[in-house]
C-alpha cells in the first residue's frame, strides 16, 4: 500500500505535451465528420501519454504501487468539424492541486488540403483522481508520484 506524508503538492508541467494524427475513417460518423466518442479516446491517449513522458507509467503505478487514476469529470467543448483525412494535433497540460489532475486540451485540425489554417475543434478540461486498487481515493499525493513530479522533497 502506497503511503504519503505530502499533505499538499501543487505542479504544472513546463511545456505541453503534443501528437498529431490522421483522422482515420473509423474516427468518423457516415458523414465524413469526426464521431465525438473519438475525441474522447484522444483526450485519453493525450493524457496517458503525457502522464508517460513524465515517469508516470499507469499500468506500473497500478501493479507496483496500488493507484489508479479515474476520470470524475469531463467536460467538451465542440468548436468546429473535423472530417475524415484530417491531420489533427492534440495538446495537452494538466495542474495538479493537491490530490486532483485538472488537465485542460484542445485538438486542432491542421492545414493542408481541407482547410487553409488551423481550426480549433474541440477544448476539454478533465478532472482526474487518485484511488487504490479497492476505490478508495488518496486525499494527499502518493509518496511516489510526489518523488517524480516534485523531486525527494
Amino acid at each position: 500500500m502506497t503511503t504519503s506524508t505530502h499533505t499538499t503538492a501543487t505542479f504544472t508541467p513546463d511545456q505541453p505535451y503534443s501528437f498529431e494524427y490522421d483522422v482515420q475513417i473509423f474516427d468518423t460518423d457516415c458523414y465524413g465528420v469526426i464521431w465525438h466518442g473519438a475525441y474522447v479516446k484522444w483526450l485519453e491517449m493525450g493524457r496517458v501519454d503525457m502522464l508517460k513522458h513524465l515517469g508516470i507509467d499507469l499500468k506500473q503505478m497500478s501493479d507496483a504501487h496500488d493507484i489508479v487514476f479515474p476520470v470524475v469529470e469531463q467536460n467538451t467543448r465542440f468548436r468546429a468539424s473535423g472530417r475524415f483525412g484530417d491531420r489533427v494535433r492534440l495538446t495537452t497540460t494538466f495542474t495538479l492541486d493537491g490530490y486532483k489532475f485538472f488537465f485542460t486540451q484542445q485538438v486542432v485540425a491542421l492545414p493542408g488540403r481541407q482547410r487553409p489554417a488551423e481550426q480549433l475543434l474541440i477544448e476539454a478540461q478533465t478532472t482526474v483522481v487518485m484511488v487504490n486498487l479497492e476505490g478508495r481515493l488518496y486525499r494527499k499525493l502518493p509518496d511516489i508520484l510526489y518523488k517524480l513530479l516534485l523531486g525527494d522533497g
